[in-house]
């Protein structure tokens, strides 16, 4: 498991790859931090030992499938809980400058505008969190929008607006 590098400047904490280590170039990003592995956990540990037992204990076959319930439910509801606490997406954008996975980004800005520079080329980029670009944004580097579902991190490049004429 590849660890991001040490930095002065905040970096995502831990990431490992999806594809196998022979396909280097390749490799879609992973970040994973405490906050991302203790959500599902109190999720499913609320539902299997409180909700499930409590709602059905004399039917044992239908709180088991409560249970296999609870996945899509999680799915459905991890986007919103994402969003309302401003946590950043699991999955890390490809490079807007060079178009590499990387390993890790030095994060230069906080929530929603998020200023990565790449490893690898050292180019910057800008990442808009909560799905939009803000009146404020200046044009001078790539940007892209993180779009729903937020949590799982698809990234779309946006160009600059043309002025009304």
């Amino acid at each position: 498991m590849p660890l991001a590098r040490k930095c002065p400047l905040q970096t995502y904490s831990a990431s490992f790859s999806i594809l196998p280590a022979k396909t280097e170039g390749a490799n879609r990003v992973v970040r994973l931090t405490l906050i991302d592995l203790i959500i599902p956990v109190v999720w499913f540990s609320v539902i299997s030992v409180i909700v499930a037992p409590s709602l059905l204990p004399d039917y044992p076959f239908v709180s088991k499938l409560v249970l296999v319930a609870t996945v899509p439910g999680y799915i459905a509801l991890i986007p919103f809980v994402y969003r309302k606490f401003g946590l950043p997406p699991m999955l890390l954008p490809r490079c807007a400058c060079c178009g590499q996975w990387g390993d890790g980004f030095h994060v230069l800005a906080d929530w929603p505008r998020v200023t990565h520079r790449c490893f690898k080329c050292e180019g910057e980029f800008v990442v808009w969190l909560d799905g939009k670009v803000g009146s404020d944004e200046t044009w001078e580097v790539p940007v892209l929008v993180l779009k729903w579902p937020y949590v799982f991190g698809p990234y779309r490049k946006v160009e600059k607006p043309k002025p009304p004429t």
